[in-house]
């Protein structure tokens, strides 16, 4: 019976868990820039907002938009980890759904 018991619990919490959907995807449009990359951080992209937000993509962007000036569509989702060495502004994002901008 405990056993059973300890199956239904953990099946149930494990659904909870897929379920839940991160609460700092936002879709958004932002500008690539390289006004870092004398300074090692290499991509960055603006959002212009009241304060402005930059992010530091945790993947290289496909050549094709890492272009300077580009305006692209994305969702992101901050992440906690560390900058990389040289990126003293900005916040590390996983960018999905990247498009340029129509």
């Amino acid at each position: 019976m405990k056993r059973i018991t300890f199956f239904i619990f953990f099946v149930l919490t494990a659904v909870g868990v897929n379920a839940q959907t991160p609460s700092d995807t936002t879709k958004t449009t932002g500008k690539v820039s390289h006004m870092f990359k004398s300074g090692g951080c290499h991509t960055v992209i603006i959002v212009e907002s009241k304060p402005e937000i930059i992010l530091i993509p945790q993947t290289k962007l496909p050549k094709k938009l890492d272009k300077e000036g580009l305006i692209i569509c994305f969702n992101y989702r901050r992440l906690r980890s560390p900058n990389p060495q040289g990126c003293v502004k900005g916040h590390m994002a996983e960018l999905s759904n990247i498009s340029k901008k129509k």
